[in-house]
């Protein structure tokens, strides 16, 4: 097992704990689908019923953004609010372009983030009251890799390594030692130390 298979398999089992026969909502950026499919193997591995995967486009819905027609729709509330019903876990791999809504207006975008909470309420107070797992992770992408690493070769290589390393997968036994923590302990932790990889 690699360390990119070992950081997804981290995921699955420590930042999600994803359950046997436990529906898996994935969303990620269409350019992580190669480590999606990572995700997706161990979500099966453990015994996952299905893993339904969303993928965005930041090109995409900018251009969204800038025609109007970005506002949701009642398919999306009740996809939420569905799997939400079914005892569905949640997990959303982030690394999107900084500049990826250069020009879109802060505020069409916190309309549509208000409108889409009124209508999801039922899969937001599963979240909110941890009646429902969810997880956050990070995910190297171009964009994101070429910000911290302008002068790189190979950025992306260099961003995907700092990663693996604040993730600390390339110890024995990650899921083990994780163990020895609760899960929020440590993804704090990660997400701590990835914020500073993605900010400074």
């Amino acid at each position: 097992m690699n360390l990119k298979e070992k950081y997804a398999d981290l995921i699955v089992r420590s930042g999600l704990n994803v359950q046997k026969d436990q529906i898996v909502v994935v969303r990620a950026n269409v350019e992580m689908n190669e480590f999606v499919r990572l995700i997706v193997k161990s979500c099966f591995d453990v015994g996952a019923k299905d893993v339904i995967v969303r993928y965005s486009d930041d090109e995409i819905n900018r251009m969204r953004y800038l025609s109007g027609n970005r506002m949701p729709y009642d398919y999306e509330a009740l996809f939420h609010n569905e799997t939400a019903e079914k005892g569905a876990c949640y997990l959303s791999l982030v690394g999107e372009d900084p500049d990826g809504m250069k020009g879109v207006e802060p505020k069409l975008m916190a309309n549509y983030r208000k409108v889409l909470r009124g209508m999801t309420q039922p899969y937001r107070d599963k979240l909110d009251y941890m009646h429902a797992a969810w997880c956050v992770a990070s995910v190297p992408t171009m964009a994101w890799a070429k910000k911290v690493y302008p002068k790189s070769e190979d950025a992306l290589s260099d961003l995907w390594n700092a990663v693996l390393k604040i993730s600390r997968v390339d110890e024995k036994d990650a899921n083990e030692n994780n163990k020895a923590k609760t899960n929020k302990d440590f993804f704090m932790d990660i997400i701590f130390r990835i914020y500073i990889i993605r900010h400074f």
